[in-house]
């Protein structure tokens, strides 16, 4: 037998595969499918334990907002220090309650993956969804990439793994589906050069320390944010002006910031969903600025109030622009 069939649906001279693709042929040896199941994680948060959790990270703007307005009257220095580290203290917590709410939980079951015919089909609960495998990108990662798992066990988020995105939008998953594979090495090295064989896209290997990259760039942002409010308050705007850029400078640089981190530390998303990237980066700066927009209008500047909105948004589609070019060419 000169000829082998993967799962991808096509023809490939097995001298090729033995030669180019060791890990790959060794498995054909022993197995004539590519399936992999995959256990799900002991905990998991109900839907009313997710709620709670996404009423605490609301509560978290509360006192956020007392400290702003306290910022506000007094306008001294140490006021200023004590309001950043709790902008940061805040954000930090908000952003991780957010997280698990979306995220724990939503593995409950466990998970086979199976390619077959071109055609990757994933198992969860008694639920199917398959992707045709020519309209998949994948990226060597670690557990956490994976969009649908638990990161209550450490062990899984930073083992790694082959991740496989299907393209565009899942309605179902609520969002841009990610699935792990490969937790073996052994099996890491097939779906590897399966993947490599059947000329599935390759995204950037991402960072182990991703994660660390987006906490950094969130707390550089912060700083930035905050002094260049500190700057036009006190030197370039008068206070009517100024005033509204409290709730708008400091919260629009760490998402900014957090962005070109991710894309640092191997995302290219923006590259791989450019319409996506800029459409929902657009609409978070655009929502971001309402808020100032309000107050510029309530306090009698609707010029200012009606060019905040669509200016935040040209920026954040500039940006997402510019972070698909940074994604092209790292």
């Amino acid at each position: 037998m000169n000829e082998v069939r993967l799962w991808d649906g096509k023809t490939y001279q097995l001298a090729h595969i033995r030669a180019e693709f060791p890990a790959l042929a060794r498995y054909l040896e022993d197995s004539n499918e590519l399936v992999e199941v995959i256990s799900a994680p002991g905990k998991w948060a109900s839907p009313k334990q997710q709620t709670r959790i996404m009423r605490l990270a609301m509560l978290a703007a509360v006192p956020y907002s007392a400290f702003i307005a306290w910022i506000g009257a007094s306008g001294n220095g140490w006021s200023f220090l004590i309001w950043c580290v709790t902008t940061w203290l805040l954000m930090t917590l908000a952003g991780w309650l957010v997280y698990l709410a979306t995220s724990v939980g939503t593995f409950r079951y466990d998970r086979t993956i199976r390619v077959e015919n071109g055609l990757m089909t994933v198992v969860s609960g008694g639920i199917a969804r398959q992707f045709a495998l020519c309209d998949c990108r994948w990226f060597h990662g670690f557990g956490y990439h994976d969009g649908d798992v638990s990161q209550m066990r450490l062990s899984a988020a930073s083992r790694r793994c082959i991740i496989i995105c299907p393209r565009g939008w899942s309605h179902e998953y609520r969002g841009w589906p990610r699935y792990r594979c490969g937790l073996s090495e052994e099996m890491l090295q097939v779906w590897c050069e399966f993947l490599t064989a059947a000329k599935i896209p390759r995204s950037r290997t991402r960072s182990r320390y991703e994660l660390l990259f987006i906490v950094l760039g969130l707390l550089m942002g912060l700083c930035v944010g905050s002094l260049s409010y500190r700057i036009l308050a006190t030197w370039l705007l008068p206070s009517p002006l100024a005033g509204p850029l409290i709730i708008y400078l400091p919260i629009l640089f760490p998402l900014l910031f957090v962005q070109y981190a991710s894309v640092y530390a191997g995302n290219d998303w923006y590259a791989a969903e450019p319409r996506a990237g800029r459409v929902n980066l657009a609409a978070s700066c655009a929502t971001l600025s309402m808020m100032s927009a309000v107050w510029y209008l309530a306090t009698g500047y609707p010029v200012i109030a009606i060019a905040l909105v669509p200016g935040s948004a040209g920026l954040g589609w500039g940006v997402a622009y510019d972070l698909g070019r940074h994604c092209q060419a790292y």
